[in-house]
């Protein structure tokens, strides 16, 4: 758009040449997101089982695929008990508005516990705002000893996990609400370890 406007101003005669065409940028290296690993998984537990009540947020966030915006919108009235299911916070996509979050049965406990934590008169499940979100997130982190990820690698150990877990890429594309599984693609991440134990499960038979 600049080149466009910048060519239109030569053709005009507002400046003498069009200086963007000496630019050059570097190749731009877009950084992937890691997923937590097992052992991380352990220790978050593990301190929410010592009463760290905010690693529940990063539970839930983990083991249903939650968005960290869809957190803001999350009243206790979305929660349906019976289904395991919270409706109405989605974010962005029509697929995400109207598909539930689905949360499993080991989390079930842990948002009920955040539920009955939140002192909010108008529902919300999480008290606070973003920049003390943010802060919370990165300190319970350092508090369990884990890698300081970003809130967004949550989803990305969701659908890793559940791609490990050999789960069909279709009902990980409807855990995730994507549209596309090209997208639910982008947010697998198996390490080597991961690799090496797949290809050990493969016999002779399956081989050839």
């Amino acid at each position: 758009m600049l080149t466009t406007l910048l060519n239109f101003a030569v053709a005009e005669q507002w400046i003498q040449t069009n200086l963007a065409e000496f630019i050059s940028l570097p190749e731009l290296h877009e950084k992937e997101l890691e997923p937590f690993t097992e052992i991380e998984l352990h220790r978050l537990w593990d301190v929410y089982g010592k009463g760290d009540v905010f690693i529940g947020f990063i539970l839930l966030m983990i083991y249903s695929g939650m968005m960290p915006g869809e957190l803001f919108l999350f009243k206790k009235d979305m929660v349906d008990w019976d289904a395991y299911e919270i409706r109405g916070c989605g974010l962005k996509t029509k697929k995400r508005k109207e598909t539930p979050i689905v949360f499993p049965d080991i989390i079930a406990p842990v948002l009920l516990d955040l539920c009955q934590q939140s002192k909010s008169r108008v529902g919300n499940v999480l008290c606070m705002n973003r920049d003390k979100f943010y802060q919370e997130y990165h300190s319970a982190l350092q508090r369990a000893g884990v890698r300081d990820l970003p809130p967004y690698s949550c989803r990305h150990t969701t659908a890793t996990a559940l791609a490990l877990g050999n789960i069909a890429p279709s009902v990980i594309q409807e855990v995730m609400r994507h549209t596309k599984f090209t997208t639910t693609q982008r947010y697998i991440h198996p390490d080597t370890a991961a690799a090496h134990k797949a290809v050990n499960q493969m016999d002779k038979g399956k081989a050839q």
